[in-house]
């Protein structure tokens, strides 16, 4: 596992205050330096793609310097070798196709005077000589993690910090986070502190996982893409989604503990490994303190009626009960690669073979199993 929060040194930047034209004069051939270090990269180390997950901080350029100024220089995808080593339009069947579109190196409209950013055709052709030399062409890492930021607040509307650069795989809090190095109580930001919570997460979905553990990472990265959080007031922004990502460890199958680790893991509160009336009393006495059950007398029809609270336990009525849950994102089960959109995420369901789905849309969960020797239907986690 590998976090990389690391500013990108070759970036063009401003030179002067205030920032100009001239500061750019000579940045044609930033990208080039940051492609070929790339291909080393991917030529030497691609044989251990299955062996790495590269957790790369998206970058905070989007509202100062070049990146207020260009859309190249504030973009996810193009901030650090590990993100070029996975761009698709760098190294794919159509290799460096990322310079066939001169508009994606111009400043913006309000920065005309600006000069363009691509590069000069006699270093560009030795690029391209370069990565044609080696024996196998460099094909895009499909094991690096782009992380953004969002803010520190409600998650939903969630809300992408106005710093984090454009266009990454998944967000994370990068703002007001405590530095649990300072005892003065100081918060961090940026997407330097955002990416170690993605890299944290796929270190322990790996602890827990031996299906993961002896399978490519790229199905590490999945679980966690798959199942980021998003709604439709802030499209495009993901939202790392733990709980939902480590629920689709368990398998795809009618849940018992053999089948249901994690969720057992959840429900067993007293660590014997069965959920039963002993885990739902300690955590009611914790959540709501120590219960207590009388006869409860009323009057009815002229009669009076009475209930021994005792007779009935919390149990009973937990499996008997159905559970109604209602959201406004739908949870992806682990699975081979699939396509990455808002719409994706936001309504889709991937069929993942042996994995349960996490679904949170509006639903009635049907009670539907028995577990640890209950012969009564459970409801899922």
């Amino acid at each position: 596992m590998v976090n990389v929060s690391l500013g990108h040194s070759k970036a063009p930047n401003c030179k002067s205050d205030p920032c100009a034209p001239a500061d750019f004069a000579d940045a044609g051939n930033w990208l080039l330096h940051g492609i070929e270090s790339a291909t080393d990269w991917r030529e030497l180390g691609a044989n251990r793609d299955s062996d790495v997950l590269i957790v790369a901080a998206a970058g905070n350029e989007r509202e100062e310097g070049g990146g207020k100024r260009y859309p190249l220089l504030r973009n996810a995808r193009t901030f650090g070798d590990f993100a070029l080593g996975a761009h698709s339009l760098v190294f794919s069947s159509l290799r460096l196709s990322i310079f066939q579109d001169f508009s994606r190196f111009e400043a913006d409209a309000a920065y005309a005077d600006f000069p363009s950013l691509y590069p000069d055709a006699d270093r560009l052709m030795k690029l391209t000589n370069y990565i044609n030399a080696w024996p196998i062409p460099p094909k895009p890492a499909n094991n690096v993690i782009i992380v953004g930021s969002t803010t520190n607040g409600p998650r939903s509307p969630l809300t992408e910090s106005s710093f984090s650069n454009a266009d990454p795989d998944v967000h994370a809090v990068g703002e007001s986070v405590n530095d649990v190095a300072d005892e003065s109580g100081s918060k961090d930001f940026g997407t330097s502190v955002a990416a170690p919570q993605v890299a944290g997460l796929a270190s322990y979905l790996l602890l827990l996982s031996p299906t993961l553990r002896a399978s490519p990472m790229s199905l590490t990265k999945q679980a966690i893409l798959d199942n980021a959080f998003t709604d439709l007031e802030s499209p495009g922004v993901f939202l790392l989604d733990a709980y939902a990502s480590i629920l689709s460890l368990d398998s795809n199958v009618t849940p018992r503990p053999a089948t249901a680790p994690i969720r057992l893991a959840l429900l067993d509160v007293t660590g014997d490994g069965v959920f039963n009336q002993d885990d739902v009393e300690d955590f009611a006495s914790v959540a709501f303190g120590a219960a207590t059950y009388q006869v409860i007398g009323q009057p009815y029809n002229s009669s009076n009626m009475t209930f021994d609270e005792s007779a009935v336990t919390d149990l009973d009525v937990l499996l008997t009960t159905r559970i109604r849950r209602s959201s406004s994102a739908t949870r992806a089960r682990v699975t081979g690669a699939s396509p990455k959109s808002a719409e994706r995420r936001s309504s889709a369901t991937a069929e993942i073979p042996g994995h349960l789905a996490i679904s949170r849309s509006t639903e009635i969960w049907e009670p539907c199993a028995t577990l640890a020797g209950v012969s009564k239907p459970v409801a899922p986690a």
